[in-house]
């Protein structure tokens, strides 16, 4: 028993050891600095087209072409993203019902990712967290940064935990009023100086119990000088299907970034 006590009063003394030696304004400058984002090259906005492998066997099947991209992805720093939907060659009419339901499909699992995307690749992690945080140490070796979103309708508890280094490990989102807690955690590569985002995995819990859960892998490439992806595989699996994996992948081409566009803020209506 003595041991255990001395061993906790060294854990105990060593953390405050580290709080004390807490840099906070330079491990937020690892945060903002040590992450490739779009944010950070000086791009205004992309536009780049989209499909997926189901779309493309549909594409293949009726036109005897999988190149048909379907919808167009428009995105505005720093964090406006729109899908429009594109033309394509004559469809059958036979054939109506099953590519609506493949393009509603498609604009599913593309908005699905689009918030952590937007937050670890085109925003960023520094840009994504509020200004109103609280910043503790988890242990030793990881910072913990927590804050509160209220969007009016409910609060959504929000908690990072980061290595020592900058690095985020984990992120954990809770909405108590539905007792559910989404577990991220993102996957980077070193690229030169800086943490490119290969992928995440995600895990939902609801009242204590896994329900479901996510792996999210990227394909990356240099395009005009930025790294974009350009697949984005989706490993789905649900608990009621215990072992079953559905699989597909979403492709992004023909990225053109700086356009002559812009986004016009809608004034809001006064009654």
């Amino acid at each position: 028993m003595r041991y255990l006590l001395i061993f906790s009063l060294c854990i105990i003394t060593s953390i405050e050891a580290q709080v004390n030696n807490f840099d906070e304004r330079n491990f937020f400058k690892k945060v903002r600095d040590s992450y490739y984002t779009l944010a950070d090259d000086n791009v205004n906005n992309f536009t780049a087209l989209v499909t997926n492998v189901s779309l493309e066997k549909f594409a293949q099947d009726t036109w005897e072409n999988s190149e048909i991209f379907p919808i167009q992805m428009i995105w505005f720093a720093p964090d406006r993203l729109f899908l429009s939907q594109q033309g394509v060659p004559t469809l059958p009419k036979d054939k109506y019902g099953e590519y609506q339901q493949q393009i509603a499909d498609l604009n599913q699992q593309v908005k699905g990712l689009m918030f952590d995307l937007q937050r670890f690749f085109f925003k960023g992690i520094y840009n994504s967290l509020s200004d109103d945080y609280e910043i503790s140490f988890h242990d030793e070796e990881t910072v913990e940064i927590k804050y509160v979103f209220d969007s009016g309708v409910e609060e959504t508890h929000i908690k990072y935990i980061f290595g020592l280094n900058g690095l985020c490990v984990k992120i954990e989102t809770t909405y108590p009023s539905q007792n559910k807690v989404i577990i991220t955690k993102p996957s980077f590569r070193a690229v030169k100086t800086k943490w490119l985002c290969n992928g995440w995995t995600i895990q939902t819990v609801e009242n204590e119990k896994i329900t479901g859960g996510f792996i999210i892998s990227l394909k990356n490439k240099i395009k005009n000088d930025y790294w974009v992806p350009i697949n984005i595989q989706i490993d789905v699996q649900k608990s009621e299907k215990q072992g079953v994996i559905f699989s597909d992948i979403i492709k992004i081409r023909n990225y053109l970034f700086n356009q002559p566009i812009e986004y016009i803020n809608q004034p809001k209506k006064v009654d």
